[in-house]
């Protein structure tokens, strides 16, 4: 039975004081520094030397299938990526970019690292489906849909690209070439020399993979600019900000906390929850967040941010402290599945599902960050699959909470609005 992320804890002791420090991605935030809090090492990479990344970790069925074949672009450092409505790999070389600018623009989401710019049209109900491509059992890889897309680098140059297929979940192979047919590269990206990684980077310049992280268990957050797909849908900012590595699950405390060091949450799986949200306020360090072990919510951290130098610097000042907590009730919906979210982020409509093997009544509430109440709804769920469709068209561009909770527990998930 899957254990819920929202649970009550009873505070033992706080295990060290409050540490303060810096990240520094320096002057324009060209770097990336990944933390491991309970070490406190710092890991630092370059933000700017890469266009894709690609998800090298294996699929583990039936919820953490896309992992394995994610990718996402560098967007915080200006790459765009664009689907043409018709066109084949089997036109490549006279691929036409003829109202390239009315074409699907893809973006990665910032609330997951599982769904990147090349997989925004999965089919959310197929596990199977990547939105590049789908898992053929005969040869057992992921091969592509025959889709080219159009890349626009850093430097404003153009790029045409074809991801070919994920063969037996050990290697991506791709076609990328410039417009006048005269720089083709038959691209490979090997999973195994990454496996403990999350991404493999690759710069289609230099045509190199590049290892640029820590093991994925050596780190818990990392300060970077990134595309923030809240701000606006259309031109979308380049935040510097934090995001979570998703073996953690945080809970954004609204107002100053004071001395608490415990939370009950709800939790949330998204890994923007810290995100930027403390640098639009007057006093950065008025939100306290909680951070937890996704799946046994043993240890938490408290994390504030203290300041940010600006871009001149790229300086991030923190506080944080470790806290000892131990669960004392971790619920389960019985016989109930996972709770399933999408579109990640949502514009008019949220959809949810969920499947239960007995019938009862289910009440969702809708609350902001700082717990203010939206809605509340009861909805019957009956023994079967149960799809939900919530409302979000009056809502603002923002994050807020979904809270589903029965007799027997609770499981809530933080949804991002974007219009």
């Amino acid at each position: 039975m899957k254990k819920l992320f929202t649970v009550l804890y009873l505070c033992l002791s706080i295990t060290a004081m409050a540490q303060t420090d810096t990240a520094a991605l320096g002057a324009g935030a060209t770097d990336m520094v990944f933390y491991n809090a309970t070490t406190k090492v710092k890991t630092t990479a370059s933000n700017e030397d890469w266009q894709l990344a690609f998800g090298v970790r294996s699929a583990i069925p039936p919820y953490k299938t896309n992992q394995a074949a994610v990718i996402r672009i560098n967007e915080a450092i200006g790459v765009e990526l664009y689907k043409s409505p018709a066109q084949k790999v089997s036109g490549w070389s006279s691929f036409d970019t003829t109202g390239w600018r009315g074409w699907q623009r893809m973006h990665n989401p910032d609330t997951t690292w599982t769904i990147g710019a090349f997989n925004v049209n999965k089919d959310f109900g197929n596990d199977y489906n990547y939105g590049w491509g789908a898992y053929s059992f005969g040869p057992h890889s992921v091969i592509g849909d025959s889709s080219v897309y159009l890349l626009k680098m850093q430097d404003g140059s153009f790029r045409k690209i074809a991801i070919l297929n994920l063969q037996y979940d050990t290697a991506y192979n791709f076609w990328f070439d410039k417009l006048d047919n005269t720089d083709f590269t038959a691209g490979q990206v090997r999973k195994r020399p990454y496996s403990n990684k999350m991404f493999a980077y690759y710069n289609l310049d230099t045509k190199a993979t590049l290892d640029k992280e820590p093991a994925i268990s050596d780190w818990d957050m990392v300060f970077t600019r990134y595309n923030n797909t809240v701000f606006n849908s259309s031109d979308l900012s380049q935040d510097m900000g934090v995001l979570t590595n998703d073996s953690k699950i945080v809970f954004a405390a609204g107002g100053s906390t004071g001395a608490q060091t415990c939370y009950s949450g709800p939790y949330s799986t998204y890994i923007n929850v810290i995100g930027k949200t403390w640098m639009a306020s007057a006093a950065p360090d008025s939100l306290s967040y909680f951070v937890a072990d996704a799946g046994t919510s043993q240890t938490l951290y408290k994390f504030a941010m203290n300041y940010f130098g600006g871009s001149y610097t790229g300086n991030m000042a923190f506080t944080i402290a470790a806290t000892s907590c131990s669960t004392t009730g971790v619920s389960d919906i019985q016989g109930t599945q996972p709770l399933t979210v999408y579109p990640v982020p949502a514009a008019d409509v949220l959809h949810l599902t969920l499947a239960s093997d007995a019938a009862y009544d289910a009440d969702l509430l809708l609350t902001d960050i700082s717990g203010r109440i939206i809605s509340r709804q009861t909805y019957p769920i009956a023994s079967g699959q149960n799809s939900i469709s919530l409302s979000t068209a009056t809502l603002q561009s923002g994050n807020y909470i979904i809270s589903l909770t029965t007799a027997t527990g609770k499981e809530s998930r933080m949804i991002s609005v974007i219009k």
